[in-house]
């Protein structure tokens, strides 16, 4: 299956304005649940956040769907914390058309922390030990003489199962080829 990854350098670029435009404090968009398994079970246009690893393939179990809309335009940022998905993340899914979802191990832009960036149609049965070739980084935060905000991403092999703090979302940018 062929994936289309950004290069860092893009999602760096794309990140950047979401996250000095982001209001403080503004509201995490809504978050449905649903029970189900298998990636047929994630709607179009939704990213799907499983409580267990291979997609719920042992039994039905929770599906966390992250869905953008009109509503949510302005809020491209799912803080997890308090939430069932928080502690309960295991694999993912991203049957979205134009955005890329990056999973975070914290629950800001303004920390530095573990990532998952996943390019639509990005598929991930475990969320342990993710490596960059499946969009593993370590992201860090610094601030720049000017005032502005540095965002260094690493290439790193990471672990969010049961550690997933928030979730961004941006459209799709320029993209390098990449397999799975």
């Amino acid at each position: 299956m062929k994936i289309q990854f950004l290069t860092v350098a893009a999602l760096a670029a794309a990140l950047l304005p979401i996250a000095l435009a982001g209001p403080a404090g503004a509201a995490t968009p809504h978050i449905k649940v649903k029970s189900g398994q298998g990636v047929r079970a994630c709607p179009a246009e939704t990213l799907c956040v499983y409580e267990h690893e291979q997609y719920n393939a042992a039994k039905p179990a929770r599906i966390w769907l992250l869905a953008r809309n009109a509503r949510d335009a302005e809020q491209p940022q799912w803080n997890l914390k308090g939430h069932k998905a928080e502690k309960n993340g295991r694999s993912a899914f991203n049957n979205q058309g134009e955005w890329i979802a990056t999973l975070r191990e914290g629950h800001t832009l303004a920390e530095s922390s573990a990532v998952v960036m996943m390019p639509r149609g990005a598929k991930l049965p475990s969320l342990n030990n993710v490596d960059a070739a499946h969009g593993g980084r370590k992201v860090t935060q610094k601030r720049a003489r000017s005032g502005g905000v540095h965002y260094d991403f690493r290439d790193a092999t990471v672990n969010l199962n049961g550690r997933l703090g928030s979730v961004e979302m941006v459209p799709s940018v320029a993209t390098s080829g990449g397999s799975r």
